[in-house]
């Protein structure tokens, strides 16, 4: 088993060998007198004779003895370690970087642990080997490549820490077996708690566990529901504990602190508690505080936050000579403020300040330039080209038929619905269809570079029976509701480490997220914006703006979200075997074998050759007494 030293520039004291040789070779001279017989005197013979200088060494019991514990000595100073096992020619060293493992049921943490195992494997290296060390959360990097020593496998590492979001070891898998010079010989090594599952066709892998008990408490989700006075925030609280926990969780509605509630969960149990009377339209923030610190080994999931769901007023602009049933639609939404005018002052209105994001020509053409903004054009006139969809001479429809996946039809009913006249359609790039009439669209929708959204009717809704059924305001909902998106388009509740797709307002010029540590990440331009991804749970505000005169927005539109880090896995700290895909017990499925592996065992042995130094020191001082 190799053998390394922690301070080899101590074996330099080996000089002290050579120097008590010399100490034996040159004894000091004695004068020389004739005596009658040397009967008497033949112990100071022996010992004149051993004191010749540069005679040749003899045989001496206390001179092996002294050079024997010199020697240990020199190995003690030196730091002598001794590693239990070895490793093949090429380690491929997988580290889970999840949040679970910054559990702290393992000093100082999980991920700390786990990398001071994998430099222990490194300096068990055997001369030659090489360790590669792939750091993955939810996505894979190379920390580590080709490594020969441990000093360079721990410089790496320093500094690293783990993500706050899950982890998935197949991107890893993936990049591990194209940089294995080959795959087959590879050990691949699985340094994690458990969490993560093993997808199917991966190779041999070793799993190094590294977890303590796995005590924790969790706060689950926070939901907000409006009052007619306020708010109400219902708090979820989970225990992952073995044993029955206790504490308080605090609230924080806007800047109002409100009075804390206690729990007490027998393992595995969930509390729900209700506060009431918030104030109305803030956020709110939940804090748990245990009992008992021992029994939270995590707290990444001690925080939640939530934002209330609030309508943005929208400007809308309605260009028709008169139409009852789209005024009647339109008017339907909450979210818009609809304002109708001519087709003539439409175009006197282009030349000056335009504040609507959202435009509606009934029959109208577009003109060469678009409004700023959104715009949905119904019943193009014949040879119009909207930005190029090219509306041809009408025709009467046949059957509607949709078009999978579009966002124009949910709880839309096009049975039985009957048009009289139509205008066909020639779609040109970008353009997609959402309701053909045999080879013709009738409905279709394009999304400009900058994020500007376009749809286009091709029916006269005049000569239809559409706007008489239920479905037609549902239909104008959807569509308003594509063109004009939310602030933010994400899930209800963004986690960390996940992608959150942010949607451009229609006269949109710069969009920004800042954070509560005041840091802010410029999203767009460019357009589209792009996607946002954090590991800090937490407030974020989105600003939006539009109108630059002098370096300054004229108008901005902000907005608050909320990024959470629980997640059920991450949250449940119990020491687990890795999950192999398809597998419900987390036994192999015949397709790979996981293998546990051991830490590597490093032995000081400095304190042990220091013990027999002394011990050959007091045979020597024994020997010396009885004149060997």
């Amino acid at each position: 088993m190799p053998l390394s030293f922690s301070h080899p520039q101590l074996l330099l004291l080996a000089l002290t060998l050579p120097a008590i040789l010399a100490l034996y070779i040159l004894r000091r001279r004695r004068r020389e007198r004739l005596v009658s017989s040397t009967m008497l005197w033949r112990q100071a013979t022996a010992e004149l004779n051993a004191n010749r200088p540069w005679q040749r060494l003899r045989r001496h019991l206390l001179l092996w003895l002294q050079l024997l514990a010199a020697a240990l000595l020199t190995l003690a100073a030196a730091g002598p370690v001794w590693y239990h096992s070895g490793a093949p020619e090429e380690t491929i060293v997988l580290l889970d970087a999840s949040a679970s493992m910054q559990g702290t049921d393992v000093s100082p943490d999980r991920f700390t642990a786990a990398c001071r195992a994998i430099v222990a494997e490194a300096a068990s290296l055997k001369p030659g080997a090489t360790m590669t060390v792939i750091v993955f959360g939810q996505r894979p990097r190379v920390v580590v490549q080709e490594a020969t020593d441990a000093a360079s496998v721990r410089q790496a590492l320093a500094g690293l820490r783990p993500e706050a979001g899950g982890a998935d070891l197949g991107p890893a898998l993936s990049l591990a077996t194209a940089l294995a010079r080959e795959a087959e010989t590879a050990r691949f090594l699985l340094v994690s708690d458990g969490g993560v599952t093993i997808p199917a066709g991966a190779p041999p892998l070793e799993y190094l566990a590294v977890a303590g008990e796995g005590n924790n408490i969790a706060l689950t989700g926070l939901t907000l529901r409006q009052l007619p006075q306020g708010q109400a925030a219902l708090v979820t609280v989970q225990n992952f504990a073995k044993q029955p926990v206790s504490g308080q969780v605090l609230l924080r509605a806007a800047a109002v602190e409100a009075d804390g509630q206690t729990f007490a969960l027998e393992p595995g149990a969930t509390a729900h508690l209700l506060w009431e009377g918030l104030p109305a339209g803030g956020p709110v923030t939940a804090e748990l505080k245990p009992d008992d610190p021992a029994s939270n080994s995590l707290a990444l999931d001690d925080s939640f936050w939530a934002v209330p769901q609030t309508e943005r007023q929208v400007q809308a602009l309605l260009v028709t000579e008169g139409n009852m049933f789209l005024e009647r639609a339109l008017s339907l939404l909450t979210n818009l403020s609809v304002y109708r005018v001519t087709p003539a002052a439409y175009r006197q209105m282009l030349a000056t300040a335009y504040p609507y994001e959202l435009t509606v020509l009934d029959g109208v053409a577009a003109g060469t330039e678009l409004p700023p903004g959104a715009v949905l054009l119904i019943n193009p006139p014949e040879g119009l080209n909207f930005y190029g969809a090219v509306c041809g001479p009408a025709y009467r429809p046949a059957e509607l038929q949709a078009v999978p996946g579009s966002p124009f039809l949910a709880y839309v009913d096009l049975a039985e619905i009957q048009l009289a006249r139509a205008r066909s359609l020639t779609l040109g790039q970008g353009w997609q269809a959402d309701i053909m009439s045999g080879s013709s669209p009738l409905l279709a929708h394009r999304e400009e570079g900058g994020g500007r959204r376009l749809a286009l009717l091709a029916a006269d809704l005049f000569a239809s029976d559409l706007p008489l059924r239920p479905s037609f305001p549902i239909l104008m909902q959807n569509i308003v509701s594509w063109l004009l998106p939310p602030l933010l388009e994400a899930p209800r509740e963004a986690l960390t480490g996940q992608e959150i797709k942010l949607a451009a307002l229609p006269l949109a010029e710069e969009i920004v997220v800042s954070g509560a540590d005041g840091r802010q990440v410029l999203l767009a331009p460019p357009f589209p914006p792009a996607p946002f991804i954090t590991d800090t749970p937490g407030l974020y505000r989105l600003t939006q703006s539009w109108g630059r005169q002098d370096g300054e927005p004229e108008a901005r539109a902000t907005a608050l979200f909320a990024v959470n880090a629980y997640r059920a896995t991450e949250a449940d700290l119990s020491p687990r075997e890795p999950v192999r895909a398809g597998s419900e017990d987390g036994g192999s499925n015949g397709e790979a074998v996981l293998t546990r592996s051991e830490p590597v065992r490093s032995h000081h042995l400095g304190g042990f050759f220091c013990l027999l130094a002394l011990l050959l020191i007091l045979v020597e001082w024994r020997a010396a007494c009885r004149g060997y």
